[in-house]
This record gives structure tokens, C-alpha cells and sequence, in this order.
């Protein structure tokens, strides 16, 4: 028997422009492959987290709950070059 296996950065359409599977989508695949928990990380947010906790309860799947942040590094970067050369 393999060991277990969780995806811990599925986004949902919750993440604008990166995906388009709604949640109760994702749940009930998760389910139906045998996995017990399935992790979100949709793009600068959590919009989606009440939906998602509600497909994961109905499919029988645990949700991991993440988000994947775009940071501005603005000026650290600026100084990191200028450090650098």
C-alpha cells in the first residue's frame, strides 16, 4: 500500500487567472483518489475558504488551509542590486 498523499498547494478559482476548478470539485476528487486531506493555497487570499471548508465536510476530506502571497520587495530589491554591483 503507497503511503498517504495530500496536495498541499491545489488552487481553486478562487485564485484569479490560475485556476478554474470550483471547490467542491477539488474535494470530491481528493476523496475519490483515497486522500484524507487536501490543501488550498489560492493567490494573495482566502476568498474562498468558507466553500472550500463546506466541500471538504460534504466529501469526507480534511482542508489545509494556505495561501500563496505575492510580496513587493520594492526597494529591498533595489538595495540588494545596488549591494551587489
Amino acid at each position: 500500500m503507497p503511503p498517504p498523499f495530500a496536495h498541499l498547494a491545489a488552487k481553486t478559482c478562487y485564485s484569479l487567472r490560475d485556476a478554474v476548478i470550483r471547490p467542491g470539485e477539488l474535494a470530491e476528487m481528493a476523496a475519490e483518489l483515497g486522500m484524507e486531506a487536501v490543501g488550498f493555497a489560492d493567490r494573495d487570499g482566502l476568498y474562498g475558504a468558507v466553500r472550500v471548508a463546506q466541500a471538504c465536510r460534504d466529501a469526507g476530506v480534511r482542508p489545509v488551509f494556505g495561501a500563496d502571497l505575492a510580496l513587493d520587495l520594492g526597494e529591498r530589491r533595489a538595495g540588494w542590486a545596488a549591494r551587489q554591483g
